[in-house]
């Protein structure tokens, strides 16, 4: 699975490092994201976005749906990883147990 070993965690792991996990974390989403997409979707555009297809303008509509509940839930992703982030500037490295969990919960959203 994705999840992240609790047990593994030191408590006095530096905050830079963390944040530097954050910004990883970051990245791999987007990555992930992006990935899903085209892998699970480049086909269906294809055949119902065709020109033969007597119903292209619905399912373009649908499709254009689709992708504003794709960004939006990128932007809440990101956000996620973003307050993480400022959490573990203002509250320090006690917060960072807290912080996995919360990533952990993250991972289980992602598509």
């Amino acid at each position: 699975a994705n999840y992240f070993d609790l047990a593994l965690l030191d408590e006095e792991q530096c905050q830079e490092e963390f944040t530097d996990l954050c910004k990883t974390i970051k990245e791999l989403l987007l990555n992930r994201i992006e990935e899903k997409v085209f892998a699970n979707c480049a086909k269906v555009f294809r055949h119902f976005l065709n020109e033969s297809n007597p119903f292209q303008g619905d399912a373009e509509l649908i499709f254009l749906e689709l992708e504003k509940e794709l960004y939006q839930k990128l932007d809440d992703c990101v956000q996620m990883v973003d307050d993480l982030e400022a959490n573990i500037h203002h509250n320090g490295c006690i917060t960072i147990r807290n912080a996995l969990c919360r990533i952990n919960q993250l991972y289980a959203i992602m598509p």
